[in-house]
């Protein structure tokens, strides 16, 4: 079989697909999010407050919908539940780092992520001290390592308090798949990758780390992960788990959040050995925590139209605007508009220029 090289040099551009074989996540944000922004601007207009939607969360910073640190997001958490971690500057040197690793009892392999960002941006896992090093020179912000947690599946559970409840509801719970291919026992890794339209989307990060065994031919029936990451936007499959949901889930989500008249909305995720570890009281580590930033990630579940993703994200918004007006009535400050759109705008160059 002909085999496509792609020479270091080549900017690496995703290759066209037509939007039929194009996943829905992949689309643009404003398309997919075009009647929630209309929405947005009903709600600004009814409580006179750009950002009234900061009250949802008060113990996050702009309610979790942006600008806020990892680090803080975990002190909600039950420390027992959060995998350790460490915070790095850009400026810590070598050694600096070092001594922070051991200080903490970290080893190899961890997890590298910035403290702030978005859609799984720079988020890596590190393997060695050379891998460290090019992660330290190539990143121009706080970021954490943390222990990586060795556990094979990864779930998203999305929650909500609406006023007046003592108790958080569950509105899903989703797996998340990692990227991966399947040999044949004839084509190589390049050609899979070429051939699958998920990873087909992803072949400009995908051929910095596997341009070495691009030509290598996989076994039949052999599985290869190409990812660390399960984000839609690094090509993750999303399914749903809903369907083991019993109040058992309930009873353990209000065990874990320690701040819950702080936190109204959002969504964490977890890895665990299998599905049924969460509600049964068996370990599970959160890796990740968010606010009012979080998407229903069940809106991008494989075989759900176009349609019923949108209908799953207005729920959601609605909910948001529920819960928003009861903090603003019991008077929970949110920012005015110079100090919001400061921030804003803040977070925007931050996020941009985060990276070299």
């Amino acid at each position: 079989f002909p085999v496509t090289i792609l020479p270091e040099s080549d900017p690496l551009s995703p290759l066209p697909l037509p939007r039929s074989t194009c996943p829905r996540e992949y689309w643009p944000f404003e398309f997919v999010y075009l009647p929630i922004f209309a929405s947005y601007l009903l709600m600004v207009a009814k409580t006179k407050k750009w950002f009234y939607f900061a009250a949802v969360n008060p113990s996050m910073l702009n309610g979790g919908m942006f600008g806020n640190t990892k680090s803080e997001m975990y002190l909600l958490l039950d420390p027992a539940y959060v995998p350790l971690f460490v915070q790095i500057d850009c400026q810590d040197s070598a050694s600096t780092i070092h001594e922070k690793l051991v200080s903490n009892h970290l080893e190899f392999p961890l997890m590298a992520k910035p403290e702030v960002g978005e859609r799984g941006y720079k988020i890596q896992r590190i393997l060695d001290e050379h891998a460290l090093k090019a992660y330290h020179q190539q990143i121009s912000t706080q970021y954490l390592l943390q222990k990586w947690v060795n556990m094979p599946l990864e779930i998203s559970i999305f929650i909500y308090k609406l006023p007046g409840d003592d108790s958080y509801t569950i509105s899903s719970i989703v797996g998340k798949e990692l990227l991966s291919i399947v040999g044949d026992g004839q084509k190589t890794i390049g050609q899979l990758i070429e051939d699958f339209p998920r990873a087909r989307l992803q072949i400009s990060r995908l051929y910095p780390r596997w341009k070495e065994k691009w030509n290598q031919i996989l076994d039949k029936g052999e599985r290869l992960t190409l990812t660390d990451i399960a984000n839609h936007s690094k090509g993750a499959r999303f399914y749903n788990l809903t369907h083991h949901l019993t109040s058992d889930w309930n009873k353990r989500i209000n065990q874990i959040i320690l701040n819950r008249d702080g936190f109204n909305y959002g969504r964490f995720d977890l890895r665990c050995c299998d599905v049924m570890d969460f509600p049964n009281g068996k370990p599970v580590c959160i890796i990740e925590l968010n606010g009012m930033g979080a998407e229903p990630i069940d809106m991008y579940e494989e075989g759900i139209p176009l349609s019923q993703g949108i209908s799953i994200l207005l729920k959601h918004w609605k909910i948001q605007c529920r819960i928003a007006e009861a903090q603003l009535a019991k008077g929970i400050p949110v920012p005015d508009a110079k100090t919001g759109f400061k921030r804003f705008f803040e977070y925007k160059r931050l996020v941009k220029h985060s990276y070299i």
